[in-house]
């Protein structure tokens, strides 16, 4: 990893937003917005979580940092199989994230160092970015739309971090962060916080 989380930590040097810095770089100016984001994370450590976003259509999962700068290789962090199939599943219940039916790719890919490497390495928590839209700033006529297309993934994605199980169409389906196939840890009595604010 080309920052230390002890840094992180620390100083409060965290690139959360995707403009404020490449990790290579090591820029130690972050923007107030990063350093707030950062450090409400770490007062208030989440289990699960995902940041929503537009601009494209995937799961962005982590990490995508390597230990040598300048070569690009796959980076899988301890908990790639779950991250993995955390972005699959969302992509798979989107209404067409993982369909043919808008430009090519499969729904899913990792991002640099974003929020979800840092709440990641900082606190645990599992983080997606969750890119909602090819449309840069599509109109607010739209969001009724959006939030049809992502309603059951994003229900099916707080099933996983409940372990719940679910009966569907007579087939018993677990949606749980430990599956068999895949690396991951036990999460014991977590609990989902769900929070509005009027703007």
């Amino acid at each position: 990893m080309c920052l230390e989380l002890k840094e992180l930590k620390e100083e409060a040097n965290l690139t959360l937003l995707s403009s404020d810095t490449d990790c290579a770089f090591r820029i130690k100016q972050r923007q107030p917005e990063t350093i707030a984001v950062g450090q409400w994370t770490l007062s208030l450590p989440f289990v699960l979580s995902a940041n929503l976003h537009e601009g494209d259509l995937v799961a962005n999962y982590p990490f995508d940092s390597t230990k040598l700068e300048g070569v690009s290789q796959y980076s899988a962090s301890p908990d790639d199989g779950t991250f993995r199939w955390l972005a699959q599943n969302y992509a798979k219940n989107h209404a067409h994230m993982a369909k043919n039916d808008h430009p090519p790719c499969d729904g899913t890919t990792r991002d640099a160092f974003a929020t979800q490497d840092f709440n990641y390495l900082a606190t645990n928590a599992m983080e997606l970015t969750l890119e909602l839209s090819c449309e840069k700033m599509p109109p607010g006529k739209e969001l009724p739309q959006f939030w049809e297309d992502n309603k059951k993934a994003l229900m099916e994605f707080m099933f996983a971090e409940r372990g719940r199980e679910r009966k569907k169409e007579k087939k018993r389906e677990k949606m749980s962060l430990v599956h068999k196939k895949f690396v991951g840890r036990a999460l014991l009595g977590p609990s989902v916080l769900i929070s509005f604010t009027k703007s």
